[in-house]
């Protein structure tokens, strides 16, 4: 199904304070209450499901302290139904009441059936539409169709009371726009029984609507606030748990422009190639697996360039802003979640998406498809790269040298919003972190990463800090958290590193760094796999000591030292920093005229030379303590 245009909201700075707290929760919308009251027992599985139908129609039937919430595509309800009333299983008062929502437009019963009346009005009856004056090319039912001379497609739309139907051309043209690129990555869909109820033939069929349901004297359907299009499951159902099905497609008619049709379409069909794979596996506790929405929107985004700035382009502001993860499906997260399916496309191809849906084949249960779709670009090893290319955006002023985001989410379209993570939800800005006194500042933030999602903490260091010391240990559980580092020097270039869970020590006379983005990733799918708890960085004034030696005794005024050669190994040396140079004593065997050089190595940059005038007969006499 394809929802409205997001509207994404501006980012935020705000400067942390020693205590970092996370996100406030967002608003439920009106699926989601209704599921509260449905898993709070207030109201029965099958209610539920019949107010999240009413809900996503505007349906003056729905409760009012449902109604008030904000509506929302809500196919995966309409699909658990239609199974539910396939299979029996469905009550019968439920049924009655969801069956005008389940059956095609031309069957009178429905909602959509007929032309739309003005508003306010009454919708037609059977009895006014056999009465109305008919379209050359209009059924006895009222409807008209047109099939396609080349694809397996038939579009169909009312011509009740003389009703032009010659816009049904534009939209069979727009499905034909992407019918090829379409099929050749998902393949051919599953036809349709063929019987009265689908038009008499195989073909899947597109029905142009102007019906609607109203509230308020408002048509629902047609504004941005509701749905754009819907997709069914039809028969044949290969039956199972992970069944297949064909399907067929209703599309409000008022969008007439070809961008509009072409997006439209190419989201709705993708459903329909999907159910191919999977359909009924891909349904779970009434709500759809992520995938299958996010897919559809990315195929909007691979196929349909004419429409990206409308149809697409707001749902990455939409992702930035949210605090969920990839597979939840609260809200519109899961359109916002095409970004997942657009890195597939950015690492292997625009195949991948295939390989994913031909990977789910056979598949029920939200893990055992998550499972099949790392398999294809695995969560484990590519979520945190996933991760870093999401913030999306340049992290200093001006650009990256070398970029460590390369390559970015716009090398695939040049056009996408370059919208960034640094908002309230996502991340954290501390700025100025400083260092004051022997123990520095603490600074401790509190997180809570769900599953396949992401949080950021931007630092500014100051000049003041010699060490920075990052513990995550703090977060639980630890396996399916990346953390990694991206460092911006003094001298302007960028570095990547990649960190353990638990603690690490950035030292100024290694890492000279102004600014760091601490990237933490979760690639867990599993329902236990929220990484929650807290992490600190401690900045400290004190400069870092030595961690390894490097010794060299040798002879010198004649002497020949049995020990001279060369020395080396990890160590902590304890020396202090005076006017920038290393200073330290030794306690040695007196001896004289000789000189000794020693190295004391911090890291991968920095080297601190002295020299002593006074030797050593071991160095195990040197004060390096192991």
């Amino acid at each position: 199904m394809v929802p409205p245009p997001a509207v994404s909201s501006q980012p935020e700075e705000s400067s942390g304070p020693v205590d970092i707290p996370s996100a406030p929760p967002e608003q439920p919308t009106a699926p989601e209450l209704i599921q509260q009251d449905v898993d709070a027992g207030v109201i029965d599985e099958p209610t539920g499901l019949l107010y999240r139908v009413y809900a996503m129609f505007g349906a003056p039937e729905l409760p009012a302290q449902y109604a008030a919430a904000q509506p929302t595509e809500d196919g995966a309800a309409l699909a658990t139904l239609q199974m539910e009333a396939n299979d029996g299983t469905l009550p019968a008062e439920i049924a009655d009441q969801v069956a005008p929502y389940l059956v095609r437009p031309t069957d009178p019963s429905s909602p959509f059936h007929g032309s739309a009346p003005p508003v306010g009005a009454r919708a037609p009856f059977a009895a006014d539409i056999a009465a109305a004056p008919m379209d050359v090319n209009c059924g006895s039912d009222g409807w008209a169709s047109l099939a396609d001379a080349t694809n397996p497609i038939t579009v169909w739309g009312s011509c009740a009371g003389g009703r032009d139907t010659s816009d049904l051309a534009n939209f069979l043209s727009a499905i034909d726009s992407v019918y090829a690129d379409e099929t050749s990555i998902m393949g051919d869909p599953v036809l349709d029984a063929g019987g009265p109820d689908e038009g008499g033939d195989s073909n899947i069929d597109i029905y142009v609507v102007d019906q609607c349901v109203t509230r308020a004297g408002k048509c629902r359907f047609a504004e941005f606030d509701d749905a754009a299009a819907v997709t069914y499951g039809a028969p044949p159902y290969s039956g199972g748990s992970a069944g297949t099905a064909s399907g067929y497609i209703l599309i409000w008619r008022g969008y007439t422009a070809p961008a509009d049709q072409e997006s439209i379409l190419a989201h709705e069909f993708f459903h329909v190639l999907e159910g191919a794979h999977n359909y009924s596996g891909t349904v779970q506790g009434g709500q759809w697996f992520w995938m299958v929405e996010a897919s559809a929107k990315w195929a909007e985004e691979a196929l349909v360039p004419a429409g990206r700035s409308k149809w697409v382009y707001s749902f990455v502001g939409d992702y930035q802003t949210t605090k969920l993860g990839l597979n939840d499906t609260g809200g519109n997260n899961e359109y916002a979640s095409f970004l997942w399916p657009y890195f597939m496309d950015q690492q292997q191809g625009v195949q991948a998406v295939g390989n994913a849906w031909q990977a789910f084949e056979g598949q029920s249960g939200f893990d055992n498809l998550n499972t099949a779709l790392s398999g294809i670009v695995p969560f484990e090893s590519q979520f945190k790269d996933f991760a870093v290319h999401a913030w999306n955006s340049d992290i200093f002023v001006g650009h990256s040298n070398p970029d460590v985001i390369a390559p970015r989410f716009q090398a695939l379209d040049k056009n996408l919003p370059d919208d960034d993570a640094v908002n309230d939800a996502k991340t954290h800005y501390t700025k100025a972190i400083g260092a004051q006194g022997p123990q520095g500042n603490m600074y401790t933030v509190k997180e809570t990463i769900p599953t396949l999602a992401e949080r950021y903490q931007l630092v500014d260091v100051d000049d003041s800090v010699q060490q920075l010391v990052v513990d995550f240990g703090g977060l639980e559980p630890s396996s399916p958290l990346d953390p990694l580092a991206l460092l911006h020097y003094r001298d302007g270039h960028w570095e990547r590193k990649d960190l353990p869970v638990g603690k690490t020590t950035f030292c100024r006379s290694d890492y000279d760094v102004t600014r760091i983005l601490f990237v933490l990733a979760d690639h867990s799918f599993s329902s236990d796999g929220t990484v929650s708890g807290q992490w600190t960085m401690q900045a400290l004034i004190d400069p870092c000591m030595p961690t390894s030696y490097k010794l060299d005794l040798t002879n010198e005024g004649g002497s020949n030292r049995p020990d001279a050669g060369h020395y080396e190994g990890p160590a902590n040396v304890e020396c202090d920093q005076i006017n920038g140079d290393w200073h330290d004593s030794f306690l040695e065997q007196p001896t004289t005229g000789q000189v000794r050089t020693i190295v004391l190595q911090t890291g991968q940059y920095a080297y601190v030379n002295a020299n002593t005038v006074n030797g050593t007969a071991d160095p195990g006499d040197w004060q390096i303590e192991q």
